[in-house]
This record gives C-alpha cells, structure tokens and sequence, in this order.
C-alpha cells in the first residue's frame, strides 16, 4: 500500500513544473562540479574567478539557488565552458541526453567545453 502511495505521489511530482525545474538545478549543479573537476579548479578559485564566495559556490554546486540564465553562463565561462540550452519534442530526432516529462521529451541543457578560448 506505501509503495503504491509513494508511485502516485511521485508520478503526480513528474507531472509538475516545479519537479523539473528543481532536476534541472540539481543536472547543472552535477555538470559544474565535473567541469570544475576537469579544470582542476576549487571552489574558492571558481569564486575568485567570479568575483563572489567560496560559500555561493558550495551552494550552487548543491543546487542549492536560484540560477538565472546570467549566473550559470558566468558559471560555465569561469571554467572555459560554454553553456548550451536546448529544447525538444518527443517526436524531434534528438542526439545526446534528454529528459522524460512524461507526455514529451526536453533536452536537457549541456555544459561543454570551450575549445577556442581555454583558462588557467
């Protein structure tokens, strides 16, 4: 019976904006951390970089904020990187990572590295 009550309390969280906002956070946060790992770069670097704190970092890498398009593109650039948004239908032939909202399919936005112009 809790295990029926836990499905339909999660497929009703799948079908809400909020639920894919707050995965989205968490997927960016994820990214970052692995971009900063490549970089070779800490927190505290990243934060020097960006002309913020140590601890704004430790928050956003646990998803932690409210990331505007301007703060995750200031993120990304600090380490090289270059962030990408996409948006798909379930019926578009996409390559690459996509997520499942239940009705359609959304790309999920990548961090990639910037090849032209790298940093420290």
């Amino acid at each position: 019976m809790a295990a029926k009550n836990f499905k339909a309390f999660a497929d009703k969280a799948r079908r809400s904006d909020a639920y894919w906002a707050e995965h989205l956070k968490i997927e960016f946060a994820e990214e970052l951390g692995r971009l900063m790992e490549r970089r070779g770069v800490t927190r505290a670097q990243l934060a020097e970089r960006i002309g913020s704190s140590a601890a704004y970092i430790t928050k956003a890498l646990r998803g932690d904020t409210n990331f505007t398009i301007e703060s995750m593109v200031k993120l990304v650039r600090a380490l090289g990187g270059k962030l990408e948004v996409r948006i798909g239908m379930d019926d578009d032939a996409q390559s690459g990572r996509s997520l499942s909202t239940g009705d359609n399919d959304v790309e999920a936005f990548g961090l990639t590295q910037n090849r032209v112009a790298e940093r420290d």
